[in-house]
């Protein structure tokens, strides 16, 4: 029974993090942004925050009735840091990517945390523990032990496929950036292999060898441009809505190459949108 309630308000606080985050990335680029790693309307880091502001309210009741808020507000943004650190570090061996990038923001630490997010983080701790806490306790009357479980039960199941879904589909995702990536460097270094194979000759075919290498140097660099351009085109064929989604919400490929590739997928699928927009 405990463990019903608290996944259902973990749902419910994951929900309402998606809201906000998915609001501000619409409002932002000027169309819907279903933000998050996962499919379905929630983000987990901002329930598992939550569930950890209840958790304190309703178990130990002294640090709530008696503890400054400036107190809370720092055990709040602490805890916040911790838990973007360590999901961010994880994500990243995971997928080899992160889903947010605080690197342009002052005082950050890696790209993972940031002053200004961890003191937001610690507000948004006191506005939950002032406001949202009440409202979860009102709520919970409205349910009976018996109805709790089923739909918690029901809730986990749709939890654990999205889950696994959105795993799978970031997997694939990061597959076809790194097969793209292979295909179009292997194709570079076949043409500098070419140039490099060029004989060295006589001092007196020294500007015709010059000339014949910087021919093929810059057939090398138009026919890579055309090869990257194809295997562009096909990719953004290729990918279904799952992967679209992830690629959108990865902020940050680790692999510089990928990276270079994800951001020309991204502007060519937001000019194929605001050509449809149009």
């Amino acid at each position: 029974m405990l463990f019903a309630r608290y996944f259902i308000d973990f749902l419910l606080i994951s929900l309402l993090g998606w809201l906000y985050e998915s609001t501000l990335d619409t409002i932002k680029t000027g169309h819907f942004v279903n933000r998050g790693f996962l499919f379905g309307p929630i983000c987990p880091i901002y329930g598992t925050g939550g569930i950890a502001v209840l958790a304190i309210c309703e178990n130990l009741p002294a640090v709530n009735q008696s503890t400054p808020y400036w107190e809370m507000f720092l055990i709040y943004a602490a805890g916040s840091a911790v838990l973007e650190y360590v999901t961010s570090w994880v994500m990243e061996k995971k997928f080899h990517a992160r889903w947010w990038d605080y690197s342009k923001m002052p005082l950050n630490i890696q790209g993972r945390i940031c002053l200004p997010a961890t003191l937001l983080f610690g507000v948004m701790g006191i506005a939950g523990q002032k406001y949202l806490v009440p409202l979860i306790h009102n709520h919970r009357a409205l349910l009976s032990p018996l109805a709790c479980e089923g739909i918690a039960m029901l809730l986990t199941a749709f939890f654990a496929a999205d889950t696994a879904l959105s795993a799978a589909a970031a997997s694939q995702l990061i597959r076809r950036m790194e097969t793209t990536r292979d295909t179009f460097n292997n194709a570079v270094e076949s043409g500098i292999v070419k140039v490099k194979e060029i004989p060295v000759k006589a001092a007196a075919e020294k500007d015709k060898l010059e000339n014949a290498v910087d021919s093929a140097k810059e057939e090398i660099t138009t026919t890579a441009a055309d090869a990257k351009e194809q295997l562009l085109n096909k990719l953004q064929q290729a990918l279904p809505s799952q992967e679209n989604h992830h690629l959108h919400n990865m902020k940050h490929f680790i692999d510089p190459d990928i990276e270079e590739l994800a951001a020309s997928l991204r502007k060519k699928k937001e000019a194929h949108f605001n050509e449809k927009r149009k």
